[in-house]
């Protein structure tokens, strides 16, 4: 009988082996292709209609302005509307962008709580602004924003985040509408670091990405899209 308890408790230790070799297998990260996919945010909801910005937030946003928690960080002028940049101080900061047409009320949009940011700049064009945030801990994203029934709108896309020294809106590809290039590094082996630099085309609001620049300890910011594979 004892023998018949050993091999049984055996037969047991043996099947929960196989049952954890099996569960270890099948919880392997994904094949190496699918690392260099670039980071994703989940797109903002869009604001339409001036109308559809509740009073509520323009409220909320005059109350943190009041208490000293949200500072005016930056401001654009154009001929039909004035657009102002908010930063709120707290343990998830938020970014507001407040539009004021020229025959309208503001209207308030804002990065925050999943999508807490920290203001970096605001570069604008003839058709469009390209607002540059850290979103969460340390994810740089550059967000297309665009002027639509008297509101701003806007959306994080994936292929304009991940790690980068900075970024910078140009339009490389002469269509009115501002691209990103974004710069990066390499260090290698015998610790030289190289520097070169990623296109993203702006196609209809997603930013996606082209190519890149040569590395080099000397790199120069391109001027048109690049189609060369990237490191």
């Amino acid at each position: 009988m004892r023998r018949r308890s050993v091999m049984v408790r055996s037969a047991v230790v043996a099947m929960i082996g196989s049952l954890s070799a099996a569960l270890a297998s099948c919880s392997q990260p994904a094949a190496p292709a699918a690392a260099h996919t670039p980071a994703s945010i989940a797109p903002l909801p869009e604001r339409g209609a001036a109308g559809q910005t509740a009073d509520a937030d323009l409220s909320a946003l005059e109350r943190c302005i009041a208490a000293g928690q949200c500072q005016r960080v930056h401001t654009e002028t154009f001929s039909n509307a004035t657009i102002e940049i908010y930063q709120q101080s707290s343990e998830l900061p938020a970014v507001h962008v407040v539009t004021t047409y020229a025959d309208g009320q503001p209207t308030v949009w804002s990065l925050k709580e999943e999508h807490a940011a920290s203001f970096l700049g605001l570069t604008c064009g003839l058709a469009n602004c390209l607002l540059d945030v850290v979103v969460g801990p340390e994810t740089r994203a550059s967000i297309d924003m665009r002027m639509v029934s008297h509101a701003l709108t806007g959306r994080i896309e994936g292929a304009a985040v991940g790690p980068a020294l900075s970024t910078q809106a140009v339009d490389l590809d002469a269509d009115g509408v501002l691209d990103l290039v974004s710069a990066k590094h390499l260090v290698q082996s015998d610790g030289t670091e190289l520097f070169y630099y990623q296109t993203y085309l702006n196609d209809d609001r997603q930013l996606t990405t082209t190519g890149c620049t040569a590395p080099s300890t000397d790199a120069t910011p391109p001027t048109a899209l690049q189609t060369r594979t990237c490191p």
